[in-house]
Formats: C-alpha cells, structure tokens, sequence
C-alpha cells in the first residue's frame, strides 16, 4: 500500500487525531487533504481516476448498484456506459473470480464487485462479466435484487461477477 493509502485508511479508522510524518493529523480539521489523499489513494492503488455519484434518496434515473444483495452496501448510480469497471474507485473490495488475469488483491474498484441492480422505470442495462462489454452478459430491465440468482460464469450466476456496464436510458418520444 501506498504512504498516502496508508494515511488515509488510518485517519478512516481512527476518530482521534493521529500525529504522522510530524504533523498532526485529523478528519475534522484536515478535510480538504484528506479528501485530496483519498484522489491520490485511489490512483496510487489503481482504483482508477473516477468515482460515481452515490444513489440519491429518491431514485429516478439510472442505474444503480450495489456491492451486496438486496440494494445493501456501497452503491453508486451509473447513467453512462462503463467499459472497465476497474477503472472506477469504490469502497467494495474486488471479488478474486479467479478468471480475471487483470486482478488484484485487495483493489478497491466496481469490477467483480456488484450483487445487485436497481433499474429506473424506462431505463435498462446489460451487465457483463469481462471489461469492453464482452464475456457472458444480462439485460437488466427492471431492478435485480440478487445477482446470484442470475446464471453467469462466475461460481454459475453473475454475482460479482460484472466488469463492464452498457446503460439505455429511456427512448425519448418526439
């Protein structure tokens, strides 16, 4: 892990402040570079340089994900294709399919990571198990509360087992 990675998973964990590399250090007081060191984090730990916006309270548009089954865990809403989901930080901890030549111990991005969908009415998404849309993939059109329950190649359902993303709003009426 990076210094900065290290830095930053310690001030998380501990409320109190933390004297480090000579300063003191503290979420309360340090906002702006603590926020700055989580960038950093994630592009040193090669979470990728983008985040989604988290699921609204209201949820009207897009497509939403989940880390765990039934809508629980960290989640984030997706209105845009997603070719590599490793290339976009989360907290989930990447799932080991032990199909993925490109994976990482410990990474903290979206691929792999997914247990379920919610879909806004109109919209739709296809889910697939490699980066690039390819691999084995799901057309989601309406909200999956448990990806294991999907046949996919990863232990036979899609559970964590999606890398890339392909969203279709809804068609416009001119």
């Amino acid at each position: 892990m990076t210094l900065s990675g290290t830095l930053v998973l310690r001030l998380a964990a501990c409320p109190r402040p933390l004297t480090y590399g000579g300063r003191m250090w503290s979420l309360e007081s340090q906002a702006a570079t603590v926020a700055a060191l989580i960038a950093v984090a994630a592009v040193l730990a090669g979470c990728g340089d983008r985040t989604l916006p988290p699921v609204p309270q209201v949820f009207e548009k897009g497509i939403a994900i989940f880390s765990d089954v039934n809508y629980g865990g960290a989640s984030a809403l997706v209105t845009t294709d997603i070719a590599d989901l490793r290339k976009i930080a989360s907290m989930c901890t990447e799932v080991d399919t032990q199909d993925d030549a490109q994976f990482t111990a410990g990474s903290h991005t979206w691929t792999n990571c997914i247990s379920s969908v919610g879909v806004s009415a109109g919209w739709k998404a296809v889910l697939y198990a490699k980066p690039d849309f390819s691999g084995a993939s799901f057309e989601a059109r309406a909200s999956v509360r448990d990806l294991r329950r999907v046949p996919g190649p990863c232990q036979a359902t899609l559970n964590d087992c999606v890398s890339s993303i392909k969203v279709f709003p809804p068609a416009r009426s001119d």
